[in-house]
């Protein structure tokens, strides 16, 4: 899941520091890709690794949860649930309610390996760059949305999407992660965010106790990455995740966090700050 991968990435930045000249630490240490791989789809099944089993607790419900500014109430757990974005279908998957998911979409890469399986009888709705149309949305009859934002992205009217309002009357409640639910709270977002947004959802399936598991597992492995940098000099730190296309610049939000938790300095956010690009639209698609 997003934070799964955030970590993964903060463990690796102190192991990049090194006294020898670049061009030797790189020959002698950079790991290859398929090295990279292999470590965060061992690191993820570690994760979830001997976790309560996603056992629905009825006695829970009603549930309510606060979700920008709304109240989300929840008489059962929700069966037809479509999601829209990797990091909200990781985290779903993460928490064991694929049986209740009819639909998922923006996968922009590859699944960690523990969670591959889970995923596969999960129908596709759309690619990492169209989500599915407004007659796809409707017609699936998902009694809940989760994405990120509730503005825009997958909700945009202009692009044939379903807006919020209209997946509202069709009898879906909308939960938006990473408290995405305005472009500053984009930016303000931390680490924290993806805790809250385990907490939220394993309340809503009434899997509370895997939520709660998962949620001190990472909560763990961050205090130990934090602390093992503890003191140490700042390593400038340069973040890609892509191919071609167009670039947006992350300056803030879940990846600055995480980069500075580990105790790195992210090169784009020192060059924006210099070229007063800090509230450039680059960074405000930072979550695109």
């Amino acid at each position: 899941m997003k934070l799964l991968l955030i970590l993964l990435l903060a463990i690796a930045i102190p192991a990049c520091r090194s006294s020898q000249p670049v061009d030797q630490a790189a020959e002698r240490a950079t790991p290859s890709l398929a090295d990279s791989n292999q470590s965060n789809s061992a690191s993820t099944a570690a994760l979830l690794t001997n976790l309560p089993p996603a056992q629905i607790d009825r006695a829970a419900f009603p549930v309510t949860v606060e979700n920008c500014g709304r109240k989300l109430t929840f008489e059962q757990p929700p069966q037809r649930v479509i999601s829209l974005w990797q990091p909200a279908n990781e985290l779903l998957l993460a928490i064991g309610v694929q049986q209740q998911m009819i639909g998922l979409a923006g996968n922009y890469t590859n699944l960690p390996a523990s969670l591959i399986e889970s995923a596969k009888s999960i129908p596709v709705l759309g690619t990492a760059t169209r989500w599915p149309t407004r007659e796809v949305m409707l017609t699936q009859n998902p009694d809940l949305v989760v994405s990120e934002g509730l503005e825009g992205f997958a909700f945009d009217p202009a692009e044939g999407y379903a807006t919020v309002a209209e997946l509202e009357q069709a009898g879906a409640q909308v939960f938006s992660t990473g408290s995405s639910c305005t472009p500053q709270q984009v930016s303000e977002r931390g680490i924290s965010a993806v805790y809250d947004d385990l907490r939220d959802l394993g309340q809503i399936f009434g899997v509370s106790a895997r939520a709660t598991a998962l949620i001190e597992r990472l909560q763990q492995r961050e205090a130990a990455i934090r602390q093992r940098v503890s003191g140490r000099d700042r390593t400038l730190t340069l973040f890609y995740n892509g191919g071609e296309g167009p670039l947006a610049v992350l300056t803030s939000g879940v990846w600055a966090d995480a980069i500075d938790k580990a105790g790195g300095e992210s090169v784009l956010a020192r060059m924006c700050f210099k070229s007063g690009l800090r509230n450039s639209p680059a960074r405000k698609r930072q979550s695109f």
